[in-house]
């Protein structure tokens, strides 16, 4: 074992583990390594999981720093820009939109309404409003709703009996087929 930061050099705990989409208190595995004790005919199976310190990161609350100019208070969902680079290792957020919900006499921006949450999203994080006039709103994200999200899952495919997965994981999906079986959460 020690490959991972929180691993000793042997398995000190282990328990079976039964696959499931609901992602729970029950079902949390802290970040456990995970073995292969059973695979399909065929001899291959996929594993999906939720890596360890995977993070929801849903917009909850948004501040605005800068109003813009030349939006209008009229329903419509308006995408928020991400304006944080991301290198090849890091997940961008996305997915985020806002209804302006209320503007002062220029269509600068006074109110706005999270219409979709998205996903990892951090608090601090720094957002244009898509669809205004020459200026676009700024709003930086105040508060986010941590709690995994299932869609937030990484399969590993093709599996064989005895291996290890590279990665430490928080939970195991169902997979579907072929699914790996027989599988072992070690700590």
């Amino acid at each position: 074992m020690g490959q991972f930061f929180n691993q000793p050099d042997f398995i000190t705990k282990a328990k079976a583990i039964v696959a499931s989409d609901v992602l729970t208190t029950a079902n949390y595995l802290d970040g456990a390594t995970l073995w292969v004790g059973g695979i399909p005919a065929g001899g291959v199976g996929d594993v999906k999981v939720i890596m360890a310190g995977t993070l929801g990161g849903k917009i909850l609350t948004l501040e605005i720093q800068s109003s813009g100019i030349g939006y209008n208070v009229d329903g419509v969902v308006r995408k928020l820009d991400n304006t944080i680079p991301a290198d090849s290792m890091d997940v961008k957020p996305a997915g985020g939109e806002v209804i302006v919900s209320s503007v002062g006499s220029g269509g600068e921006v006074t109110g706005l309404t999270v219409n979709t949450a998205g996903l990892n999203y951090s608090v601090g994080d720094v957002l244009y409003v898509q669809g205004g006039g020459a200026y676009a709103a700024i709003v930086m994200v105040a508060s986010v709703d941590d709690a995994v999200d299932p869609s937030q899952f990484v399969s590993f495919k093709g599996l064989t009996y005895g291996q290890y997965l590279p990665v430490a994981v928080d939970y195991v999906m169902i997979a579907p087929s072929p699914a790996a079986t027989d599988l072992v959460a070690c700590h």
